[in-house]
């Protein structure tokens, strides 16, 4: 397992302990704060919605014209790259709040 980790280490460049922020209570308040800034900035979701909406007219200029496969490459290459960036944006709005505790009641009902 070592080996692994410097292996990930040298291809970043850099340590990967910032990876695990729930290590460390104060890093996770850090670190949730930022995700829900980034999450609901009106910039970063103007931006990636312009982002999003260029891609999607990439994906109407395609439209019509015959398909051969490197443009049905390119075009599922698009469909992905749109679903990554809705992807994103989720996910920094589900960063967990180290403020708030889950109920134990149901920690398995997804199971």
């Amino acid at each position: 397992m070592i080996e692994a980790i410097k292996t990930i280490e040298k291809i970043l460049g850099r340590g990967i302990e910032w990876f695990n922020y729930r290590t460390d209570k104060s890093l996770w308040s850090r670190y949730f704060a930022e995700a829900d800034q980034i999450a609901n900035s009106e910039t970063f979701n103007n931006e990636l919605n312009h982002y999003i909406a260029d891609l999607v007219k990439f994906c109407a200029t395609l439209e019509g014209t015959p398909l051969s496969s490197d443009k049905l490459i390119m075009l599922t290459n698009v469909q992905f790259g749109i679903v990554v960036l809705e992807s994103f944006r989720e996910r920094l709005k589900h960063v967990e709040d180290p403020n708030k505790s889950e109920p134990k009641e149901h920690i398995h009902e997804a199971l």
